[in-house]
């Protein structure tokens, strides 16, 4: 399928009656613009995930927030520490 595409994502103008097999075309309010071939995206497939590399990038989050938040707790912990003193 052809789609009408304007360069920088500038507005069509004076679009009548205009196709791909047709010789008019539509006008951009910037530059010329082109008929470009448009291709459906890939139907998304969840038998095609891969598991095993999904359990470790889920346990690797949970490893990197769950350092984050024992570092914060020891943080606050000393600085509540030096406030009592």
């Amino acid at each position: 399928m052809l789609v009408w595409t304007c360069p920088g994502g500038s507005e069509r103008i004076n679009v009548t009656g205009f196709a791909p097999n047709r010789v008019e075309t539509a006008q951009c309010s910037e530059g010329q613009g082109v008929f470009v071939e448009y291709v459906e995206p890939m139907q998304f497939d969840p038998s095609a995930l891969n598991l095993p590399a999904l359990g470790q990038a889920w346990g690797a989050g949970f490893t990197v927030m769950g350092v984050g938040l024992v570092i914060a707790w020891g943080f606050r912990a000393v600085l509540e520490a030096l406030k009592g003193l």
